[in-house]
């Protein structure tokens, strides 16, 4: 029974993981529509919780709310990687971007350490990468599916466009979503697999 018990709150841990892309997405796509005069086509989610901003303390309240359940996924997924001889290095940078996450809370834009904190938070998206390398005898031999790379691929087509500006700056709040839904995407099914495989191990 106490294992079973056990069992149970890793999954909830390891779930927060999808967890966290939920709530940003789902708040960050309701306080856009909520909040007059916003373009969610040309402006960035930042701009939803910006100094100033009606939905201010809302919007800190869910990167709080996301950063702790991304730390909570990190953590039982590293003694998840731990206890499999795993390489912990991808699941140090989700952690890292969870800690951004709330760094944004902190530092909301245009305050100067918004942008500090932004580019700190790019380290984070390297994590589908280096887990799709360092990871890959694991899912090989447990016959799993690793979508890391095509997450990864996602995120730097994303990135490309905003670089290059394509197609035009007035979908950049749209290539910003890009890369902030694929990778949480990719944690949601990062997640989800690692809790189901609570219970092979």
């Amino acid at each position: 029974m106490e294992t079973r018990k056990n069992v149970t709150l890793q999954q909830a841990l390891l779930y927060c993981g999808a967890l966290s892309g939920l709530i940003f997405i789902s708040v960050t796509l309701m306080l856009g529509r909520l909040l007059p005069d916003y373009n969610s086509l040309s402006q960035t989610v930042s701009e939803i919780g910006q100094v100033g901003s009606p939905f201010q303390l809302p919007y800190a309240i869910m990167l709080w709310s996301v950063c702790l359940c991304g730390l909570a996924f990190s953590y039982q997924a590293l003694k998840f990687a731990q206890s499999q001889g795993l390489s912990i290095v991808p699941l140090i940078l989700t952690a890292s971007f969870a800690v951004f996450d709330a760094g944004f809370a902190l530092y909301p834009s245009p305050e100067p350490m918004h942008n500090i904190v932004g580019a700190l938070h790019l380290f984070g998206y390297l994590s589908p990468l280096i887990l799709t390398i360092v990871w890959r005898k694991y899912f090989k031999s447990n016959q799993l599916t690793n979508f890391s790379g095509i997450a990864f691929l996602s995120i730097v087509i994303f990135i490309c466009l905003g670089i290059f500006q394509l197609p035009s700056p007035e979908y950049f709040g749209v290539i910003q979503r890009g890369i902030i839904y694929s990778y949480y995407g990719w944690l949601a099914w990062l997640s989800i697999t690692l809790a189901r495989q609570i219970n092979n191990h």
